[in-house]
């Protein structure tokens, strides 16, 4: 129960500070800011995953 709530409420926090700074990036700077912002965010996430699986996949498959 308590991991599934710490997970829960990070989760929502992480999300609810990416969505202030895409609005406050559209106000300071407009859309294109906040798109680049968004576009970067999301791309550099999914690399960082794929990064993280293979280095798993290796590890695990030395044996280590």
């Amino acid at each position: 129960y308590l991991a599934l709530t710490v997970g829960f409420l990070g989760a929502f926090t992480t999300f609810s500070s990416f969505s202030l700074e895409v609005l406050n990036l559209m106000n300071l700077y407009g859309w294109r800011q906040a798109l680049i912002y968004i576009a970067i965010t999301n791309i550099g996430s999914i690399f960082g995953c794929f990064v993280g699986f293979r280095l798993t996949q290796y590890v695990v498959a030395r044996g280590a």
